[in-house]
């Protein structure tokens, strides 16, 4: 066939490793460690997921214990319960009744749900701070599950002592 010098076969010889090593190290080196970075980052972004959906199963888990105790409070509290009388004794309980401007009732369906939400908007006028402070630490520590959902305040009368609040409670009811 081809008569090569020594020279020659050595330099084909030496060619012809050259390119088998290149195209190994081509082929079959470099895409097993570009597999192998992209195998760590999916292990890096798998134990991420998992740490994330532990996390959130926990707060699942202690969001449904949560609501079956409120569920439980919601069921141990007396079935004639109306929020606006209950907010009505409070106020006489304080002895701010008489300082009562008015108090709007209103009621919200949950969609999907046994439940309804309760609302009563009031405006109280010319009390002490002292009264609006014993007033809010009854209704905020209510065994009924009421709650403050929007308070507004301003002073008034002679040299600000007094002031006027206005205060809209929530609470989560059964529907029978």
């Amino acid at each position: 066939m081809y008569n090569f010098s020594e020279r020659n076969k050595n330099a084909l010889i030496t060619g012809a490793v050259f390119l088998l090593i290149f195209f190994a190290v081509v082929l079959i080196f470099l895409p097993a460690v570009n597999k192998r970075k992209d195998l760590k980052r999916i292990i890096h972004t798998s134990k991420f997921n998992l740490t994330k959906m532990i996390e959130l199963r926990q707060n699942y888990n202690a969001t449904g214990k949560d609501v079956d105790n409120n569920t439980t409070l919601l069921k141990k509290r007396d079935k004639n319960f109306s929020l606006f009388s209950y907010f009505d004794s409070i106020a006489k309980n304080c002895g701010v009744k008489k300082n009562v401007a008015y108090m709007k009732p209103s009621f919200q369906d949950i969609k999907g749900s046994e439940y309804k939400k309760a609302f009563v908007k009031a405006k109280l006028e010319s009390i002490s701070l002292k009264e609006c402070v014993a007033f809010l630490n009854k209704i905020e520590n209510s065994k009924n599950m009421v709650s403050v959902n929007s308070f507004s305040i301003s002073t008034t009368g002679k040299d600000n002592k007094m002031i006027d609040i206005v205060i809209e409670t929530e609470t989560i009811m059964l529907i029978n």
